[in-house]
Formats: C-alpha cells, structure tokens, sequence
C-alpha cells in the first residue's frame, strides 16, 4: 500500500471529511447508525483514530487508498476519539488506530493496529 497523500496534512487538528473524500465522518452515534442503515448490506468499516497518534497519521493516507479502492462494495466511516469519546467507549476502543466492521448493522470484527494489510484481507474476506 502506498500512498501520495501525506499526514502532516492534517496531522494535530481535527480531520474533515474533505480530507478523505469517500469517508462519512461520525461525530456521535446516531451519525454511525445513519450510516449503517445507508450501508444496507454492504459492508462498513469504521476507522477509530486519533490525530495525536503517530500510527493513526500513518494510516489515515492508506485508508484513504483502500476507501478509493473498496468504495464502490464498502461503506467507510471515520470517528475522531477525541471528539467522540462516547463512539469509542460504546465499541470498546482502547487503542489506535481501531477498525471495525460490521454488516447488516452487526459488528462482525475489530482489527487494532496500523497493520493496513491486514484490514484489506478482512475486507477481501468479509465483502
């Protein structure tokens, strides 16, 4: 995975959705349940992150990239810990960078880590 968009870009402040263009930002939980209603059943995966954390600046430009990649079958969802605290204590984050999935308004699987290969096998597996 590589990407030409670079985390200084937004690296300590907060990350908008014209950032990632393609990925619902969720403030609060009835912004996520908006989304995975819309999603019907296709799949949505969430990104937990924070801007303060090194790993979530190396992610954020890979996400975007598999936002671009798997948009068309994947619902993609962004929520800042930091100003969503409520999100993040509801799913059980207690690290960043956290993704998860769900479908059919289900959670199905929770990756942690900054690993981005192994998010794009679950979505391979799980879409």
């Amino acid at each position: 995975l590589k990407s030409d968009w670079h985390a200084p870009l937004w690296a300590g402040r907060r990350l908008m959705e014209e950032d990632l263009p393609g990925v619902r930002s969720c403030t609060d939980d009835a912004e996520l349940q908006a989304a995975l209603v819309e999603a019907d059943d296709r799949l949505v995966l969430v990104l937990f992150s924070a801007t303060w954390a090194y790993p979530c600046q190396h992610v954020v430009p890979l996400f975007h990239d598999v936002a671009a990649e798997f948009g068309k079958d994947v619902l993609f969802a962004f929520v800042d810990v930091d100003e969503s605290e409520a999100l993040a204590l509801k799913y059980g984050v207690e690290a960043m960078p956290t993704f998860i999935f769900f479908k059919d308004r289900a959670k199905l699987e929770t990756c942690v880590g900054a690993d981005m290969r192994k998010v794009k096998t679950s979505l391979q597996r799980l879409r």
